[in-house]
């Protein structure tokens, strides 16, 4: 559903509509995996000197150091939306959307340069 070259070693990591984040060799093999979320989408990936970030539909978001891989789930950094936007949730700490029955969905990541 999503992918990111990985700056210097020219690899590439997609996310899957099984919440996989998959790394390839050269030869089109997976290298590595990792599951993300057993039962939402990767919707978006984004890769940079600063390192990787994956997210999808679920509102949850994964932050990979540069010298991590996303196969090493222990470098990963989980990182929930309703604790980065104060107005997804309500005077509980649940997500709105959740109390609605909607997940947050990321559909789209980026890093910004000098951030």
């Amino acid at each position: 559903l999503c992918a990111a070259w990985l700056p210097g070693s020219g690899a590439l990591v997609t996310g899957t509509s099984r919440g996989m984040v998959l790394e390839w060799g050269s030869a089109c093999e997976v290298v590595r995996s990792l599951r993300l979320h057993s039962q939402w989408p990767i919707f978006a990936i984004a890769a940079s000197a600063e390192g990787i970030a994956a997210g999808g539909r679920g509102g949850r978001l994964m932050l990979w150091p540069a010298d991590g891989s996303p196969a090493d789930a222990r470098a990963a950094r989980p990182v929930e939306l309703g604790q980065l936007a104060t107005s997804l949730t309500d005077e509980y700490g649940r997500l709105r959307c959740l109390l609605s029955g909607d997940a947050p969905c990321v559909r789209a990541l980026a890093f910004a340069r000098g951030a």
